[in-house]
């Protein structure tokens, strides 16, 4: 009878080390220390300084592409890479910019 006691508790007691792990981690704050320069680093590629830079990449870019007509694959190549950049990193504003004011939709 003693063995049948001792292999219950033997067997309850990961599932109640578990539960208590549980329970200590949802006390957890949600915040790590990467979560700040993360935050700092979103905030510098959506500002307005962002948003300027990579429009007049956007332009100048475009219209070298266009009337540069002795571009080499070397350059041609390279302001293909600034104008791929200047878009990622205006997407985000273009994207909120397209929504024609509309505040309703899933929010995840």
């Amino acid at each position: 009878m003693k063995s049948r006691h001792l292999a219950t508790a033997a067997a309850l007691l990961p599932v109640l080390l578990l539960l208590a792990t549980g329970a200590a981690l949802a006390a957890n704050t949600g915040t790590t220390p990467w979560d700040t320069p993360l935050q700092n680093l979103q905030n510098v590629l959506e500002g307005p300084t962002a948003k300027a830079i990579s429009i007049i990449a956007i332009v100048i870019a475009g219209a070298a592409l266009v009337f540069g007509e002795d571009l080499g694959q070397f350059t041609r190549r390279l302001l293909l890479i600034v104008l791929a950049v200047a878009l990622i990193l205006g997407a985000g504003s273009l994207i909120s910019g397209l929504s024609f004011g509309q505040t309703s939709g899933a929010l995840i």
